[in-house]
């Protein structure tokens, strides 16, 4: 914004209207940082959200995977196409399947599905 020379000179003869003018310019400083962090919240906000549909995404697969291999192993088992000689192998296998779709459960609500975690503006 340029002011003129008149401008300067009728401003510099009333205080008021230079304090008026320098609070103004002020204010549209800080309008602007307000508006500049308001975008890079934003964007930030955006990026989190991307980066979470992606892991959202990874972490479903991973879950319908193991629970398809569950099954072929079940199914391949109960037609007896494969035998375990030891009784302990098969509730083993079910055991850590269980546990690997828990902990993915878990990791889910804790970290990309939290309230806090995606808005944390407080």
């Amino acid at each position: 914004m340029e002011i003129t020379r008149e401008a300067a000179i009728t401003m510099l003869e009333d205080d008021e209207t230079i304090d008026n003018h320098i609070d103004i310019q002020k204010c549209a400083q800080e309008i602007d940082e307000r508006s500049i962090k308001a975008e890079l919240w934003a964007r930030e906000r955006r990026d989190i959200i991307e980066m979470r549909a992606g892991w959202s995404k990874w972490i479903l697969y991973s879950i319908i995977s193991v629970i398809i291999f569950d099954m072929l192993i079940t199914l391949l088992l109960g037609f007896q196409v494969i035998f375990f000689t030891s009784e302990w192998i098969v509730p083993a296998f079910v055991t850590d399947s269980i546990i690997k779709v828990i902990g993915l459960a878990y990791i889910v609500v804790n970290f990309l599905f939290h309230k806090d975690s995606i808005d944390n503006s407080k």
